[in-house]
């Protein structure tokens, strides 16, 4: 029974392209083709934020009827793979912001047909594809971005093929089992619309996804050491005007050395990733000249506190020397203010500039990218 079944199948397909001619479209002469698309993700592998692409695996399939192949069973289907599937007619779909594709081969063509006995097709494909995605960074790390796939025909315009989607939005499928470590895929759009090139109209599908950055790894390697090291320098304030100068110079030079060490760190994660080859610094940048700039000037601080205590303490001994030497009549000397109240406005001043500077930093620029992304 198995044998008669598979001669009457191999039988059907020699009759079926006996006279098939592949370089004709379906319904030729006729009305246009109704092509449908659907997209299913494998897997979302990278986003480089230098060269501004994304690297997908997805399966591809692709729907039309063709009444050539109809041998009138629809109750069963034929799957053809390997060398016949050149032999039948097939879309010349391609994806315009396409920098480089590969199709899967392990450890065959992972292409087939799926023939139906009313002539329905359905041709699947697994492959991987970097595609093109410009970039936005202006708001990083808290920037949101919009990376799109383009579906087109090559050579076809509106005319001869009708691309779609098969289900609208239902047609990308699998989109929630797809995580990243930078990104959390925030929503995903589907629309379709004519291109206008030198060569006629073309139907352009366009699946765009909404791509918001994790915020969570900056925080504990850049904002929270920013933090913690302008908190660092706080700490000399703390010591009092007689122990300044023999202190503070070793404070000083460990702040500034975890300072300096602070901002090479950041500057090199900036280098590293390329941002500054962008027309716009990164907001990132903002929150690390800005605890570097308040944490040098603090820094600066208690040394002329210390310069200010070491010319006053030279400038008494000067007076008392005159005052023994000349015998002269007791004066009260002027009166010169303990540096020590200084140190207690600076210990409320800072903290309380520093809190209002990162309360505008985070509102500005969270509600700067709601609004970009509204």
């Amino acid at each position: 029974m198995t044998t008669v079944r598979l001669r009457d199948v191999s039988t059907t397909i020699e009759e079926l392209l006996k006279s098939y001619d592949s370089r004709l479209r379906p319904s030729f002469g006729n009305t246009p083709l109704l092509l449908d698309i659907e997209i299913r993700l494998a897997s979302f592998d990278s986003i480089s934020e230098v060269n501004m692409d994304y690297t997908l695996t997805l399966y591809l399939n692709q729907y039309w009827r063709d009444d050539r192949l109809a041998y009138g069973d629809i109750s069963e289907e034929i799957i053809l793979t390997g060398e016949i599937i050149d032999r039948i007619w097939l879309p010349d779909t391609f994806f315009p912001n396409d920098k480089s594709a590969y199709l899967h081969d392990v450890t065959e063509k992972n292409k087939m047909i799926r023939l139906n006995g009313n002539g329905d097709i359905v041709y699947g494909m697994r492959f991987t594809t970097t595609l093109a995605c410009m970039m936005d960074l202006r708001r990083y790390p808290l920037d949101r971005q919009n990376c799109t796939v383009e579906v087109e025909s090559y050579g076809y315009t509106q005319a001869d093929v009708i691309m779609q989607w098969k289900h609208g939005k239902q047609s990308v499928l699998d989109l929630d089992k797809v995580q990243l470590p930078q990104f959390t895929i925030m929503d995903y759009n589907t629309i379709s619309y004519g291109m206008d090139l030198a060569t006629g109209v073309y139907q352009r599908l366009s699946l765009s996804f909404i791509l918001q950055r994790n915020i969570g790894y900056f925080l504990f390697q850049t904002y929270l050491p920013s933090i913690l090291i302008v908190m660092l320098s706080w700490d000399e304030y703390e010591i009092e005007e007689e122990s300044s100068g023999r202190r503070s110079p070793i404070l000083s030079l460990r702040n500034r050395t975890q300072l300096n060490h602070l901002t090479e760190n950041c500057v090199t994660e900036c280098t590293n990733a390329n941002y500054e080859q962008t027309n716009h610094p990164p907001r990132l940048n903002t929150i690390i000249r800005g605890s570097t700039l308040y944490g040098k000037t603090f820094l600066s601080s208690p040394s002329s506190r210390t310069k200010s205590t070491q010319k006053r303490s030279r400038a008494d001994r000067f007076l008392n020397a005159v005052r023994l030497k000349a015998n002269s009549v007791s004066k009260s000397l002027p009166h010169i203010k303990d540096v020590n109240d200084i140190d207690k406005w600076c210990r409320l001043l800072f903290p309380v500039l520093f809190v209002i500077f990162n309360i505008f930093y985070w509102w500005y620029y969270m509600s700067r990218a709601s609004h970009h992304a509204t």
